[in-house]
C-alpha cells in the first residue's frame, strides 16, 4: 500500500531521509497500547455466578463479583469479533464475521486452538462438541446481477458438522432456514424459537420459527407489522415482544395460532425501545431506551417497576441463567451489572468514552467526496477529541458524550477509575423535543504543574424552545477544583459565573509555569481577547479563625476555604473570535496572546503588551507556545517558529490544521521539543497519520512516527521525552523515547553559550517606551491591593503585512537551513 502524504510535508520527509533522521540516534517507538471501545458483544455470566466475562479491544477479561476486580487478562485477537459462547467446560469460543474462531481456556489463560468455520458467523447458537456439531447464525450476500440494485443480504441458521475427525478443517454445511433482507434477530434461551425481522419495499415482517429438539423446523409463521421495529425478544414459551420506534411494546401470545395471534400493547416509553429481554421463567419482561430507565413488566399482574437515572441509553439487556443478575450495555460504552433482588449495582465496566468532533466516513464515501476537488483534496476532517493528561499521575481525562462529566482513565490499569461530574444536568434521558435541551458542555480543562488544582470551563446554551427571548443565550462557568487525598476525587473550591462577562466564551486556559508562585495560577483568554490572571486566596476572616498546631500548620483545612480571584487583567477589545490562544514562558516573564492572525507579546509583570509580532501565521491561530527562546505557532495553514532573541522568523512549514488542530500539537518543556500530528488519507482513502517531532532550531524533524489510523489528540508526558496519543478507535498509545540524539542543533552552532534564556528574555523586552504602542486602562485590584495599568490588545496599531515573513518555497528554505549549518550532519 502506498500512502499519499500531505504535499506540504512531503519535502520535509524527503530532506529528513537525506539529511536528518538518518544522521541521528534520536528515536521513538510505540511500546504500549491501551483503551479502545468495547467491541459490543454480549458479556457472559459463568454458571456459578461468581465471574463475569467481557471482551475488550485487546483481551478477554474475567471479573470476580466478590471483589469487583479483574482477576484474569487473556490476550486474544478481537478483529471482527461477532459473538462469544461459554461451553459446559468453561471454555470461551470467540467467533468473527470472517468465520475464524478462537477457543480460550479460562483456567490456564491460554488459547487452545484457532480454526475457521468457512462461513461468516453472527451468532453461535449451540455447540455439541462431542458430536462436532455447531449451530450458528450466518449471513449470505446474493450475487449482484444488476449493478444498479443493492445485493440481497440473508440471515441463515446453519448446522455445521466437522468432517475432518476433529481437526475442524472441512465442514458439512446444512441450512436449517434462510430469511432474506433480515436486519434484526432474536433467539429464546432454550434455542428453540427464532424471530427475524425483515424490511423490504415498505413491508415490515417478523418471521417466527420453532425448532424441534434435533434442530429441524417444527413451525414457522410470518407476523406483519404496521409500526417500525426497534428491538425484539422471544421467550422460551414462544411469546414474542416487539419494541417500536414510537415507544409501544407489542406482545404476541400464541404466535402460531390460527388465524392470528393475540396481541397486547405495553405503553410507558415515549421514544424508541432499544432493548428487550425476558426473564428465564417468562414472568417478567425488561425494557430500556432513550429515557435511561430500566422498566420491569410483570406480565401476569400488569405491575411495573422502574430503575431510573442510568448513565446513558440502554442498548442491550442480558439476563443470567438464574435471572438473578442483569447486565445492561449502555450507549456510552459502559456495562452495568445489577442484582434482580435489590437492583443495586454489582459491577461497572467501561471502555474509553472519547467524544470525537466527527469520525471519517467509509473509504468509498471519502473517495466520492474528494473526487472533484482540485485544491485541498488531501485535507481530512476534524477528527480530534478533548483529551487531557494529569501532569503527575498521567491519568487521562476525557469529557464524555453528554458533555457535563469527565471520565478519568488509568493507563497503567487500563480501566476507568471514576467519572467526575463537572456541571449538573438532567438525570433522566431526553426524548423527542427534549433533545433540543443541551447539557452543559466542558470546553476547557487545565491542571497546575503539581497536579493539585484543576480549572474547568463549561458552557450551557439556552435551547430555542417556545421562541423565548433568551433562546441561544450562553451561560459560562469557570471552576477551580482541589484534589482531595481523602476521597481521591476533585472537590469544587471556586465557581465563577461569566468570568469574562455575560455570554463571553473562554477559548484558552493555561497553567502558570513553576517559576511563578510554584505554578499556582491560571491564565484565561476570552473570545474578545481579554486576558485574566487567576490565583488562589484564602479569605482573611477564615484564616484568622483556623486553629494551628504546634508546627504552625492548620489541620483539616478544606479546599472550599480557598477562593480563586482575578489578580491582573488585560481588558477586552471590540472584536470577537474563536481563534484565541495563550502561551507562557518557563521563566514566567513573557506571555504570548494569539488573536485571529496576530501575536501579541505581554510583559507578565506589568501585564502590558510590549510588542506585536509580524504576521508569521498567515491564517487564524490554533495554538501558541514558548519553547526555550522560540515561539511555536500553529495556525490553520502553517507551523511557524519565531526566534525571540534575534527577533526574526526562524522557519515555517505549510500544513493544514483543522478546527481542533491545537489538540494535535504537544510540547516537551524539558527538552525544548514539540510534536505535531498530521492526518491524511491513504490511496485507499483510509485515514492514517504521521507524528513529526521537531526542535525549534530546524524544520528537519528528529523523528517521524507512522500510525495506521488518524490521531485525535497528542500530549507530552510532563518531565519526559515521551508522548501519549489517542486515535479514532479510542485506543491510547504511548510513544516512548528510546535513544539519545547526537544531532547538533542549529542554535548550538550559531548562538553563544553565554547567552542564557532568562537573561535573553529580559534584555529583549527592556524595549524603549517609544517602541511600545500603549494605552492606559483601568484594571481591577491586583495583589496586595495594587492598581495595575493594563493595555488593550485591540487598541494597538495594525500588525505588519509580514510580506517578508511569508512562507518561502520549501526547497529554498531547506537550502538556507543547510547552508547555515555549513557542514554535513554528523553520522552515526
Amino acid at each position: 500500500m502506498t500512502d499519499s502524504a500531505p504535499s506540504s510535508l512531503s519535502s520535509v520527509e524527503r530532506k529528513t531521509k537525506s539529511f536528518g533522521a538518518s544522521n541521528t540516534s534520536a528515536t521513538w517507538k510505540i511500546n504500549s497500547t491501551v483503551g479502545g471501545k468495547l467491541p459490543g458483544l454480549d458479556p457472559i455470566f459463568t454458571n456459578d455466578k461468581k465471574y463475569f466475562i467481557v471482551l475488550f479491544p485487546f483481551e478477554l477479561r474475567v471479573y470476580l463479583f466478590a471483589t469487583k476486580q479483574c482477576v484474569k487478562n487473556i490476550p486474544v485477537n478481537v478483529s471482527g469479533a461477532s459473538d462469544m459462547y461459554l461451553d459446559e467446560e468453561d471454555k470461551v469460543w470467540i467467533a468473527t464475521t470472517s468465520g475464524s474462531c478462537q477457543i480460550v481456556n479460562l483456567q490456564d489463560k491460554s488459547i487452545i486452538s484457532t480454526f475457521d468455520f468457512g462461513v461468516p458467523i453472527l451468532k453461535i447458537v449451540n455447540i455439541q462438541e462431542s458430536e462436532n456439531k455447531f449451530l450458528v447464525i450466518s449471513s449470505k450476500i446474493s450475487d449482484k446481477k444488476d449493478a444498479s440494485k443493492k445485493p440481497t443480504v440473508s440471515r441463515q441458521l446453519l448446522e455445521l458438522t466437522d468432517s475432518s475427525n476433529g481437526e475442524r478443517k472441512d465442514w458439512n454445511v446444512s441450512t436449517v432456514f434462510s430469511v432474506k433482507n433480515s436486519t434484526l434477530s432474536a433467539i429464546s434461551n432454550n434455542k428453540l424459537f427464532f424471530a427475524l425481522y425483515t424490511s423490504h419495499k415498505n413491508t415490515e415482517q417478523i418471521q417466527v420459527i420453532q425448532l424441534n429438539q434435533d434442530f429441524t423446523i417444527n413451525k414457522t409463521v410470518i407476523v406483519n407489522r404496521s409500526r417500525a421495529v426497534s428491538s425484539m425478544s422471544i421467550s422460551d414459551a414462544g411469546i414474542l415482544a416487539i419494541g417500536s420506534v414510537t415507544g409501544v411494546i407489542d406482545l404476541y401470545y400464541h404466535v402460531f395460532a390460527e388465524p392470528t395471534p393475540s396481541i397486547r400493547a405495553l405503553k410507558w416509553h415515549v421514544d424508541s425501545v432499544l432493548s428487550l429481554s425476558f426473564s428465564l421463567d417468562g414472568d417478567y419482561l425488561l425494557s430500556g431506551g432513550k429515557e435511561r430507565v430500566l422498566v420491569f413488566w410483570q406480565l401476569e399482574t400488569d405491575n411495573m417497576q422502574f430503575l431510573p437515572r442510568l448513565g446513558d441509553d440502554i442498548m442491550n439487556i442480558v439476563v443470567d441463567k438464574s435471572s438473578e443478575l442483569y447486565a445492561l450495555r449502555l450507549g456510552d460504552d459502559e456495562i452495568v451489572v445489577l442484582s434482580s433482588i435489590d437492583l443495586n449495582s454489582r459491577l461497572q465496566i467501561s471502555g474509553v468514552k472519547a467524544s470525537f468532533s466527527k469520525l471519517p466516513s467509509e473509504p468509498e464515501k471519502e473517495k466520492r467526496k474528494r473526487k472533484n476537488r482540485e485544491n485541498g483534496a488531501e485535507r481530512v476532517g476534524d477528527y480530534t477529541v478533548p483529551f487531557y493528561l494529569h501532569p503527575k499521575n498521567n491519568q487521562v481525562y476525557l469529557p464524555i458524550n453528554n458533555g457535563s462529566k469527565m471520565q478519568v482513565y488509568d493507563l497503567k490499569r487500563d480501566e476507568q477509575l471514576y467519572v467526575q461530574t463537572i456541571a449538573e444536568t438532567l438525570q433522566t434521558g431526553k426524548v423527542k423535543i427534549e433533545e433540543q435541551i443541551q447539557d452543559p458542555q466542558i470546553t476547557k480543562v487545565g491542571f497546575t504543574i503539581d497536579g493539585e488544582w484543576m480549572a474547568t470551563v463549561d458552557e450551557k446554551v439556552t435551547p430555542p424552545i417556545d421562541n423565548l427571548l433568551s433562546g441561544k443565550d450562553k451561560e459560562i462557568n469557570l471552576k477551580f477544583w482541589k484534589h482531595s487525598e481523602k476521597t481521591n476525587k476533585w472537590e469544587l473550591a471556586t465557581r465563577v459565573n461569566s468570568p469574562h462577562g455575560l455570554g463571553k466564551s473562554i477559548h484558552s486556559v493555561i497553567p502558570a509555569p513553576e517559576s511563578y508562585y510554584g505554578g499556582q495560577a491560571f491564565l484565561t483568554a476570552s473570545q474578545d481577547g481579554g486576558v485574566k490572571l487567576w490565583r488562589p486566596r484564602e479569605p482573611k476572616e477564615i484564616k484568622d479563625k483556623i486553629p494551628v498546631n504546634k508546627a504552625g500548620v492548620a489541620p483539616n483545612t478544606k479546599s472550599r476555604q480557598i477562593s480563586w480571584t482575578v489578580r491582573k487583567l488585560i481588558p477586552a477589545g471590540p472584536l470577537t473570535s474563536s481563534a484565541v490562544t495563550l502561551g507562557w514562558s518557563d521563566d514566567a516573564s513573557v506571555i504570548v496572546l494569539g488573536f485571529e492572525t496576530s501575536i501579541y507579546i505581554i510583559d507578565a509583570q506589568t501585564f502590558e503588551v510590549t510588542k506585536t509580532l509580524p504576521n508569521i501565521m498567515g491564517s487564524r491561530c490554533r495554538s501558541l507556545h514558548i519553547v526555550g527562546t522560540y515561539i511555536v505557532a500553529l495556525s490553520k495553514t502553517r507551523v511557524a517558529v519565531y526566534d525571540l532573541l534575534n527577533d526574526r522568523l526562524n522557519w515555517s512549514i505549510q500544513v493544514w490544521s483543522p478546527q481542533g488542530g491545537h489538540r494535535l500539537l504537544a510540547f516537551d518543556r524539558v527538552n525544548n521539543r514539540f510534536a505535531l500530528s498530521i492526518n491524511y488519507f491513504t490511496t485507499e482513502f483510509k485515514p492514517a497519520s504521521k507524528i513529526f517531532i521537531f526542535t525549534p532550531e530546524t524544520p528537519l524533524p528528529l523523528h517521524i512516527q507512522y500510525h495506521n489510523n488518524a490521531v485525535s489528540a497528542l500530549r507530552n508526558v510532563q518531565g519526559t521525552s515521551n508522548y501519549i496519543f489517542i486515535d479514532i478507535n479510542s485506543r491510547i498509545h504511548i510513544l516512548s523515547f528510546s535513544g539519545r540524539s547526537s544531532y547538533k542543533s542549529l542554535a548550538q552552532s550559531t548562538l553563544s553559550p553565554s547567552v542564557e534564556f532568562t537573561k535573553g528574555i529580559s534584555v529583549l523586552y527592556s524595549t524603549s517606551k517609544q517602541n511600545i504602542v500603549s494605552q492606559q486602562a483601568s484594571s481591577i485590584v491586583a495583589e496586595e491591593d495594587q492598581v495595575e495599568q493594563v493595555l488593550s490588545v485591540h487598541t494597538l496599531e495594525k500588525v505588519f503585512d509580514g510580506s517578508e515573513y511569508n512562507i518561502m518555497n520549501i526547497e529554498t528554505m531547506f537550502e538556507k537551513v543547510l547552508g547555515t549549518i555549513n557542514k554535513p550532519l554528523p553520522k552515526n
